[in-house]
């Protein structure tokens, strides 16, 4: 349950992130977004106060360097999944950009299944898909066929250069 927990607020974060980024236009002075990372953080403050998750995340306005919401900043997790969330971001960028659609049909067959957690793989197979689905399997339950099959469609060298984009 405190995985389930952990991934559900880190793809509220991821969503939180994204939409911020995007109006952050309509803010345009520093100190009225600093308030609003206040604001989300007590948010998220106050779900955890009512959660048995341990988490730690970071929040940071990649328009104002210095704007960052961090909690648990001391705390030390294993990392084996935590790929999946800048992934999850880079692919609402490529859906943005036109890239790809949610809608995208994408078959699932046997030579993609790899170990690990995931529900793909007691699927009878080929399965199709849609990009949204596998996006969702990859966050919900850190489907690692749902992920592979994600960083195909969208390439390494498109995911590299937008993890270095979001330095």
């Amino acid at each position: 349950m405190k995985k389930r927990n952990f991934l559900f607020v880190c793809a509220v974060l991821v969503v939180i992130t994204f939409f911020l980024s995007r109006f952050s236009q309509e803010v345009t002075i520093s100190y009225k977004k600093n308030n609003a990372f206040k604001a989300i953080g007590a948010a998220i403050m106050k779900v955890l106060e009512n959660s048995s998750s341990d988490c730690a995340f970071a929040i940071k306005d990649l328009s104002h360097k210095r704007i960052e919401l961090v909690i648990g900043k001391s705390k030390q997790f294993p990392a084996a999944s935590l790929i999946k969330i800048p992934i999850l971001a880079v692919a609402i960028e490529a859906i943005n950009e036109g890239k790809v659609s949610l809608w995208d049909k994408v078959i699932i067959k046997r030579k993609d299944i790899t170990g690990g957690s995931g529900k793909i793989k007691a699927f009878s197979l080929p399965h199709t898909l849609t990009l949204e689905k596998l996006l969702e399997l990859m966050i919900s339950v850190s489907d690692n066929t749902a992920t592979n099959k994600i960083i195909n469609i969208l390439g390494f060298e498109y995911i590299r250069n937008s993890f270095v984009k979001l330095e």
